[in-house]
């Protein structure tokens, strides 16, 4: 059953990967993957990369300095 739920990791993630990149305008920059047996759970985790929004505002904050 865990290797299972491996699989359905590797297998569902650049697909899903995709998806969020696509809807959100941003890159994923990790992917992360857990589950338990009791109870039944699996869970995935993407960690974007840093919004062009903040990254605007770090400069702002640089040039300041």
């Amino acid at each position: 059953m865990a290797q299972g739920r491996v699989d359905l990791s590797e297998m569902i993630r650049d697909p899903l990967m995709a998806v969020i990149e696509r809807n959100l305008g941003r890159k994923v920059a990790g992917f992360l993957s857990s589950s338990q047996q009791h109870p039944d759970l699996i869970s995935f985790v993407f960690v974007l990369e840093t919004s062009p929004l903040l990254r605007a505002v770090d400069d702002e904050d640089v040039d300041r300095a």
